[in-house]
């Protein structure tokens, strides 16, 4: 669930996978190159008991750190959602009275009700109060509060990327 919020936070990152002894262990296997392909950055499975584990990690942070990359992917939410972001990142854009520039971000924030975050990145409250009655409504006409539609929307996004990426070994069904 991190993962998806640094996404979105356009957070440059590796992505580690620690603990790949227990999911051998439990006869999972993880398709390391499925992970990056659907995350769209370097990912590495550890075992942190391991030297050549532990080696390989430090090569791929090392090589990265040049040119740490951001993923290009973006959660879709629901159209009503969708449409309500792009309402709130082009009030923001207009806004400009802070050099923030993760607009997106802070827009799901807004959805999410996370007004410490948006108070801390330099949003106004008259900001927040702009849209309380269009998020509402968006709320009526989902029938749930936006916080927990997001919330939904990424986890349905770790279900996709695990039914992609992980599978058990014994009988190749996906987890």
């Amino acid at each position: 669930y991190l993962t998806t919020q640094l996404l979105e936070m356009k957070v440059p990152m590796v992505v580690v996978l620690n603990r790949i002894d227990l999911a051998r262990k439990h006869h999972l296997e993880i398709d390391v190159n499925e992970f990056a392909a659907h995350l769209r950055l370097p990912v590495v499975a550890v075992d942190a008991h391991h030297a050549d584990d532990l080696a390989r990690l430090r090569e791929c942070i090392g090589s990265s750190l040049v040119n740490l990359p951001v993923s290009p992917v973006r959660i879709e939410y629901q159209d009503e959602l969708e449409e309500l972001l792009s309402v709130i990142q082009h009030d923001l854009e207009c806004d400009r009275k802070q050099c923030f520039t993760n607009l997106r971000w802070a827009a799901v924030k807004m959805l999410e009700k996370d007004f410490f975050a948006l108070e801390h990145a330099g949003f106004s409250a008259e900001v927040r109060d702009r849209h309380r009655d269009r998020i509402a409504a968006v709320e009526r006409i989902c029938a749930g509060e936006t916080d927990v539609i997001i919330a939904d929307y990424r986890f349905g996004f770790i279900k996709g990327l695990f039914e992609h990426a992980v599978r058990r070994r014994a009988d190749r069904k996906l987890v």
